[in-house]
């Protein structure tokens, strides 16, 4: 009788001891590439059994693993592409199970949009040549710079090639109106008129 009475009080006792072991737990890690719409949340949990099923939401509607549909789930803990704004992860032990929601997830794509500056003249006199440089604020680099003329925009006279400097130097160029551009490590392009 003493062994029922110590088993029963034990199995009464046990949850306040470490109620870790009956807790679930949902959170979200934030992280970015640095380009624009390329924000990353990893979820995690706790409690929910070796492979727990994850949503993303935004705004209380799914935006992965299928966008607008809020009954889907997921294996996978990564969602990539996001951008900027706050997110809540779901997840499951199995389908149809319990749904857990993590606190609010601040996501930032990290992405500054670029602008380029190029000074207007290019030549001192007719006849002559002159030098253009290109400067790149933001964006991320490395940086691909091409200049060509106004009236022939896709024959392309000079390309840097990839390269990390935020400045470039266009050479030997005589007096007419061009057309710089300027494409950064995302996929974002500047083109910027000089006349």
């Amino acid at each position: 009788m003493r062994t029922k009475i110590t088993l029963i009080l034990a199995l009464l006792i046990l949850p306040f001891i470490n109620n870790k072991v009956f807790s679930q737990a949902v959170s979200g890690t934030p992280s970015n590439t640095g380009c624009q719409n390329m924000g990353i949340v990893t979820a995690s949990s706790t409690g929910l059994g070796a492979t727990p099923q994850y949503q993303l939401l935004r705004n209380g509607i799914a935006v992965s693993p299928a966008s607008g549909d809020n009954t889907q789930f997921t294996n996978n803990p990564e969602f990539t592409g996001l951008s900027s704004g706050t997110y809540v992860v779901n997840a499951r032990a199995t389908s149809g199970g319990t749904v857990y929601s993590s606190a609010n997830i601040i996501v930032t794509d990290g992405y500054t949009l670029m602008t380029v500056s190029t000074p207007t003249k290019v030549a001192n006199c007719v006849g002559g040549t002159g030098v253009l440089t290109s400067t790149v604020t933001n964006g991320k680099a490395p940086f691909t710079y091409t200049i060509a003329t106004q009236t022939a925009p896709t024959t392309i006279l000079q390309n840097s090639g990839s390269i990390s400097s935020n400045t470039f130097t266009f050479n030997a160029l005589p007096a007419n109106s061009y057309i710089v551009s300027v494409t950064d490590s995302c996929g974002q392009t500047i083109t910027v008129q000089i006349i």
